[in-house]
């Protein structure tokens, strides 16, 4: 025989709902429901994580070693100073870069952001993983003392200054509209904020 399920509803409505399983298996359910949408969450998010530890990988790992390989820099020991500036602007970068992929996918954010992220890194510049990936970048030029790791630096920081510039604020400003702008006066694009603007 069916058992009945009591839920506890506003006055004024049924209080008595038949269905059609038990209780048990309603809570069964629910549950594996519960489970199967957080499986999914975490799915898409290390996914996301994946791919932009993948991107900074290329771009600050593989890309500098294979340009070293063709045009050696300079050993540690000349420039002492260059070198210790570019292992500081390497760890910087690095860890500005895997702070600012936490606070894209774990504080909220997906493959479609549903909210405009302004909190942690997004808080002090507007462009974090780009700026992460450029401080790497250079340190890894003054480290080396290479030219070419500085030219490709510069040629990089080029591409991603026009790409934000051309491409993704229109399209920021046309998703967020005075949300965005407002974001745009309170943080700067490049260089971060440590402190908040006077009103």
């Amino acid at each position: 025989m069916n058992s009945s399920v009591c839920l506890n509803l506003p006055r004024g409505c049924d209080n008595s709902v038949e269905w059609p399983h038990t209780t048990g298996a309603v809570a069964v359910q629910l549950d594996a429901s519960t489970r199967t949408s957080k499986s999914r969450v975490l799915l898409s998010v290390s996914a996301l994580l994946a791919l932009r530890l993948i991107i900074g990988g290329v771009v600050a790992v593989e890309v500098p070693h294979k340009i070293l390989r063709g045009h050696p820099g300079k050993p540690f020991a000349e420039f002492v100073a260059l070198s210790l500036a570019g292992v500081f602007l390497t760890a910087v970068g690095l860890m500005g870069y895997l702070r600012c992929a936490y606070d894209f996918v774990v504080a909220g954010s997906a493959f479609t952001p549903s909210n405009l992220a302004v909190q942690g890194t997004y808080g002090l510049v507007r462009n974090p993983m780009c700026l992460g990936l450029i401080l790497v970048l250079l340190g890894e030029s003054f480290f080396f003392k290479s030219w070419w790791l500085l030219a490709y630096t510069a040629t990089l920081a080029l591409i991603a200054h026009i790409t934000v510039v051309v491409f993704e604020e229109p399209q920021m400003l046309e998703k967020w509209g005075n949300d965005y702008l407002r974001y745009c006066e309170r943080v700067p694009r490049w260089v971060p904020r440590f402190t908040r603007p006077t009103t």
